[in-house]
């Protein structure tokens, strides 16, 4: 039901499963110029992003200075004639995606930055992300949608030595009924993670996000199947709660989640994995991260594709570990 609520734990080990996964190890640590070594990889430029034939390009930004929102809000940003509406006056015999994007905004050195973007008018936000220029200098710390689905928002801390942009991303659509977000505080698992797990009715979890507390604590990955929601946060010193959004809604014909496993990343390497939804369905959300609610893996990117999803992950602990990425795909 949907006011069921439980938490659990549970790590996922994902295989390619559906579409083109694709997955890049990389280093963003200095070192000295060796003759005929390889050079170090360097990130691509932010991605564009999906781009069908509906994209709202509206949005917002602003730096933040320890203060974090409690829970999703609609009023932040513009207000009024400037801000689409976000609900449709009827539905669609069938759902209908489009896009909303937001930048990039320049994220300084040091700095801690919220950062949304609003669906076109008419469409409520099912997912959501960021993408950035740089390898290893972001944080994800909360990535969810704004409570009345109007658009999606992110909170990124910029842990390099110079200006990033950052580029917020959401997955909409219209023709959706039953629109409803349902909360749930992570609760506490092991080795300093967080996990939350809050149900939908079977067929309805479209998407999922959460926010961090404090600026100590990170998504680790998100991930949502035909009737639940679930995210893992971890966390470092911090004594506040993270929470998890579960995003439920009707009118698909049937939901799948696919997901893949990244490379091996030695400590202090970065890596990308991602892929897309198989021929014949539409992209609704995605998310990842590392292979379990650990303090290994941070994210540094999570962004929807034409028609799929891509994760950048840091490996910032002294132990081996791996990313992951995962899409849900409509039909």
């Amino acid at each position: 039901m949907l006011g069921e609520i439980c938490v659990q734990f549970r790590k996922i080990a994902w295989g390619v499963v559906a579409g083109a996964g694709v997955v890049l190890a990389l280093t963003s640590t200095a070192s000295a110029s060796v003759a005929g070594a390889t050079p170090e990889p360097v990130k691509p430029a932010t991605p564009s992003g999906p781009a069908p034939s509906l994209v709202q390009e509206a949005g917002g930004a602003r730096p933040v200075h320890g203060d974090h929102p409690t829970a999703p809000t609609s009023s932040i940003g513009i207000a009024g004639a400037d801000r689409p509406a976000a609900r449709p006056a009827g539905a669609l015999a069938t759902p209908q995606r489009g896009n909303g994007r937001y930048g990039p905004t320049n994220v300084p050195a040091g700095q801690d930055y919220q950062i949304w973007s609003y669906c076109p008018a008419g469409m409520v936000a099912t997912g959501g992300g960021e993408s950035n220029t740089s390898l290893g200098g972001i944080t994800l710390h909360s990535s969810y949608a704004l409570s009345d689905g109007s658009g999606w928002f992110v909170d990124v801390s910029n842990g390099s030595g110079a200006a990033v942009g950052v580029t917020v991303y959401s997955v909409c659509f219209s023709g959706l009924t039953s629109y409803k977000q349902t909360t749930q505080a992570a609760v506490g698992v092991y080795e300093s993670g967080y996990e939350g797990h809050a149900g939908c009715p079977l067929g309805q979890a479209v998407g999922t996000g959460g926010w961090a507390g404090s600026y100590d604590e990170y998504i680790n990955y998100m991930q949502t199947a035909d009737n639940e929601g679930w995210i893992g946060f971890t966390r470092t010193a911090a004594s506040t709660t993270p929470t998890l959004q579960v995003i439920c809604a009707d009118g698909f014909n049937r939901l799948q989640d696919f997901g893949w496993s990244g490379p091996n990343m030695a400590p202090g390497q970065d890596a990308s994995v991602g892929g897309d939804c198989p021929a014949g369905t539409v992209l609704v959300s995605g998310g990842g991260g590392g292979s379990g609610v650990t303090n290994r893996i941070r994210v540094t990117d999570s962004y929807p594709t034409a028609q799929g999803w891509n994760v950048y992950a840091h490996n910032d602990s002294t132990l081996t570990d791996y990313p992951e990425a995962f899409v849900m795909c409509g039909s």
